[in-house]
């Protein structure tokens, strides 16, 4: 009987050792899987992200190139202004914030509905003065009488109007700098204005004025000791 019974306990232990070995291998088979689908799902999102970042360092290596046209006084001076520009029929906008004396061909880099721009400033000329980095040059009319005699003229500038005071004898082409009045730039630089003189000679003259010439003329004459013939 004893044999029986110890049969029978060792039966029971062997039953409960193989059922705890089943459930021992049951739970490492299911956390497998479970770590297998994690990975994958983290796989499948990294190669999306991959892709989509890809396709930005495509994009960044070859940005489309759009000219847009900027004033001759808004490069001067500087500020925020809005630009508009057409690619593939398509109208896009975007505002560039414009440091005062910008250069010719600055480029900025957009992006508009997940294309990058490579926007090129282009400046208009200006019929009366034209830049070379934060200097400006301009060409100003002075009176005949006041470029012989000297005396003050007034300069109309972009920045407000400059008493100009003109020596005699100026000369045509002679230039004048006025200092500091040319485009100011955010870090505190000034330019200069640089004018060439462009003497202007009197029209319709007086029949007084045409005798006083030929007076002064006669006057040269004799200092200089030549030659001179009118009518």
């Amino acid at each position: 009987r004893q044999a029986e019974k110890n049969k029978a306990n060792n039966s029971t232990s062997s039953s409960s050792s193989s059922n705890s070995n089943t459930q021992n291998n049951t739970q490492p088979t299911n956390n497998s899987n479970y770590h297998t689908q994690r990975q994958t799902y983290n796989h499948t999102q990294s190669k999306e992200d991959r892709t989509e970042t890809d396709d930005r360092l495509r994009v960044k290596k070859d940005p489309k190139e759009i000219p847009i046209i900027l004033g001759f006084w808004e490069a001067v001076k500087g500020g925020k202004y809005l630009f508009e520009f057409l690619y593939n029929n398509t109208l896009y906008k975007t505002e560039l914030d414009i440091i005062p004396g910008v250069e010719n061909g600055q480029r900025f880099i957009v992006m508009a509905e997940n294309i990058i721009f490579d926007l090129i400033l282009q400046i208009e000329e200006d019929k009366n003065y034209h830049r070379r980095g934060i200097e400006l040059y301009a060409t100003f009319d002075i009176p005949f009488n006041i470029a012989i005699l000297g005396g003050t003229v007034i300069y109309e500038s972009f920045n407000g109007d400059i008493t100009i005071d003109i020596k005699p004898n100026l000369k045509n082409g002679e230039k004048i700098v006025i200092k500091n009045r040319g485009v100011l730039t955010p870090e505190g630089l000034n330019g200069d204005l640089t004018l060439t003189a462009n003497i202007v000679l009197p029209k319709n003259l007086t029949d007084r004025q045409i005798e006083l010439l030929k007076e002064f003329m006669i006057i040269e004459k004799k200092k200089e000791k030549g030659l001179y013939f009118f009518k």
